[in-house]
């Protein structure tokens, strides 16, 4: 997925993948990065431990991660440019679930960048839904793999 505004100067581009495993596709993800350039890049089922240094996963950006300390797989990662004037103010984690958020401001304008995977196991989304609900900025970008079973929403 890319965003990408066009409207002003100080444009954002955002990328958001869901790697199912970065270590094997380091590759992958630095064509991505070239081909699109995005100021910040969000990746899903990173399946990393900490043993890996993010220089090993790519360079020229930032990286802030949440790796799965137990269990097997999943983990995300937020990737901020270091070319850009994007400053990040605050990193934050939920447990239950594996969401990652960080505060960030650019030119002033101030808002949460969010990535969050849901385990297919788990049937709630409580984790996320409290996370949101006392979440402080109007101005939110939530990307991620949701996993959530099909609902059929019915016209009131």
């Amino acid at each position: 997925m890319m965003i990408s505004t066009n409207t002003t100067e100080n444009n954002i581009k955002v990328l958001s993948w869901n790697c199912n495993g970065i270590s094997g596709k380091r590759h992958h993800l630095e064509s991505l990065l070239l081909r699109h350039n995005p100021h910040i890049f969000a990746l899903t089922e990173t399946k990393l431990v900490p043993e890996i240094t993010d220089k090993e996963i790519c360079n020229g950006y930032t990286l802030f991660r949440y790796d799965r300390t137990f269990g097997i797989g999943c983990g995300v990662l937020i990737g901020v440019a270091d070319s850009t004037n994007i400053k990040v103010s605050n990193v934050s984690k939920i447990d239950d679930g594996e969401l990652l958020a960080i505060n960030v401001d650019v030119s002033g304008f101030s808002f949460v960048f969010v990535v969050y995977y849901h385990r297919p196991s788990i049937k709630h989304v409580d984790d996320f839904l409290h996370w949101y609900c006392n979440q402080m900025s109007p101005n939110t970008v939530i990307v991620g793999d949701f996993n959530l079973p099909y609902t059929v929403i019915q016209k009131v």
